[in-house]
């Protein structure tokens, strides 16, 4: 299991997803499609843990853990915020509601979401396509270039 610490801002967030990419890529084995399902489902759960859970507050942190393996990979996103059990839609919600896309389309994505009882920590388990030898740890990764463009946009 890897663990990173980043505070409550934009910055930390896009700067996490650049360092996590790697592993995402390792994980889908290049299918861009699920590259970009995995980035967008991550991305809003680290935005609900900013806006929801530690309220824009920068000083506040979001603590994410990942695993990955053969069969999963799995990211748990803890903020220091206190919630309601969120209600995820059994369809889409209608655009002119302002809440509850972000997690029903993580589960119409086919991800497994569950929560804490804190409700300040939510679980994401995504299921492997495929059974080769994955890495699991992104300081493997940094400073390589082999990267396929759809982790570019987090780099700058």
């Amino acid at each position: 299991m890897s663990k990173c610490t980043i505070f409550s801002t934009s910055e930390e967030i896009e700067r996490f997803m650049g360092d996590v990419c790697p592993v995402i890529m390792d994980f889908t084995y290049g299918d861009e499609i699920e590259i970009r399902n995995i980035e967008t489902a991550l991305l809003e759960l680290l935005e609900n843990a900013l806006e929801h859970g530690n309220k824009r507050e920068a000083h506040r942190k979001i603590t994410i853990e990942w695993e990955i393996n053969r069969e999963s990979l799995t990211f748990s996103i803890e903020d220091e915020g206190s919630s309601t059990q969120p209600k995820i839609q059994a369809e889409c919600p209608p655009l002119s509601s302002a809440r509850g896309r972000g997690l029903w389309s993580i589960v119409d994505m086919g991800f497994a979401l569950s929560f804490s009882e804190q409700v300040n920590k939510v679980t994401m388990v995504i299921k492997s396509k495929n059974s080769k030898d994955i890495h699991s740890d992104i300081d493997d990764h940094k400073g390589k270039t082999n990267s396929i463009s759809m982790c570019k946009h987090w780099r700058r």
